[in-house]
């Protein structure tokens, strides 16, 4: 399973900030889990098994909470908030 830090990683090839000098961190992990919380309002189905009530914010070692196959456009949308602020 992917963590949090795997899809930073990926978010930032296209940001061309790979040594992380453009872009902080905790800047990308806030844009991360602002997407996983409107994945959250709109696709409820891809949290099934998760019981907790609300959305607790991720933190970068901790593993990916939908499946691997999303990671991609959950890091797409990384990269373009980034680059619209």
């Amino acid at each position: 399973m992917s963590t949090m830090q795997d899809i930073l990683d990926r978010a930032r090839q296209p940001l061309n900030d790979v040594d992380k000098v453009r872009y902080p961190d905790l800047d990308l992990l806030k844009y991360a889990n602002t997407g996983l919380r409107m994945l959250r309002l709109k696709r409820p189905d891809l949290f099934f098994g998760q019981y907790a009530t609300q959305f607790v914010d991720k933190v970068l070692t901790d593993t990916l909470p939908i499946d691997d196959e999303y990671g991609p456009a959950l890091s797409d949308y990384v990269t373009a908030h980034a680059e619209t602020v």
